[in-house]
Order: C-alpha cells, then sequence, then structure tokens
C-alpha cells in the first residue's frame, strides 16, 4: 500500500518541480521536498514516516472531535481558552517541544498579567 502512495508523491513532485530537479534530487538521495506537496499528501508522508507533529493551535479540533464534544459550547470554550493562554505567551509548536522553563514562565507571565491562580490551574489542567 505504501508503494503506490509513494509514487502518488513523486508523481506530484515531479508535476511541481520539474524533471530535472527530481533527477537530482534521486541522484543526490537527497530527501524529497514535502513541502512542496498538498497540505492532505504532506501530513500523510510525514505520517508513515513517523514526523508529523501537530502543533498545540491544531489540538483543539482534533481533541473535541475525538470527544465528540463539538455541540457542547462550554466544553469548546474551555478548549479555545486554554490553547489561547498556552498561545498568548508561547510560540505554537508540538506539545512535546515545550519544556518545563517555557511552561514556568508561561504561569509567571499569567500571574503578572493579574489573572488569577485558580483561572491559571484551571487552564493548565484542560491543556494537560
Amino acid at each position: 500500500m505504501v508503494e503506490p502512495f509513494q509514487q502518488h508523491i513523486e508523481n506530484i513532485l515531479f508535476d511541481v518541480l520539474g524533471n530535472d530537479v527530481m533527477e537530482r534530487l534521486h541522484h543526490t538521495r537527497s530527501p524529497l521536498p514535502l513541502d512542496e506537496l498538498p497540505a492532505a499528501d504532506e501530513a500523510a508522508m510525514k505520517l508513515i514516516r513517523g514526523e508529523l507533529r501537530l502543533k498545540a493551535s491544531e489540538y483543539p479540533k482534533e481533541y473535541i472531535r475525538l470527544k465528540r464534544r463539538d455541540g457542547d459550547k462550554k466544553f469548546c470554550r474551555d478548549i479555545d481558552n486554554a490553547i489561547s493562554f498556552l498561545l498568548k505567551y508561547l510560540p505554537d509548536k508540538a506539545p512535546s517541544e515545550y519544556r518545563r522553563y517555557e511552561l514556568n514562565d508561561l504561569i509567571k507571565q499569567h500571574m503578572d498579567a493579574g489573572l488569577k491562580t485558580t483561572s491559571i490551574h484551571r487552564r493548565i489542567n484542560t491543556l494537560r
């Protein structure tokens, strides 16, 4: 099943990059430029390679869908508030890429901005 998909990806890249570039990539054994693919194909290739890492901003939609809670406005609002809490002071990246010191700074910045500790605690728990 992977081989037909690999051929599909190569066909797209041939169309986008041209024969000369693709031959040069093949002869130099360079990695395929996945960023030239349509978003769905790029994500599928990264998934196959074990490289797919969702950014924090991409988690809420998928989490709400998996929990089947898209009609629950409070649940959705709480999730959105938690992500906004995170992204207000930190860059959008895969959750596994955040470091403890960044999260400690995040908490400190929100406390300095006047957010109550109970609100901080609630949003951290939602993110967890």
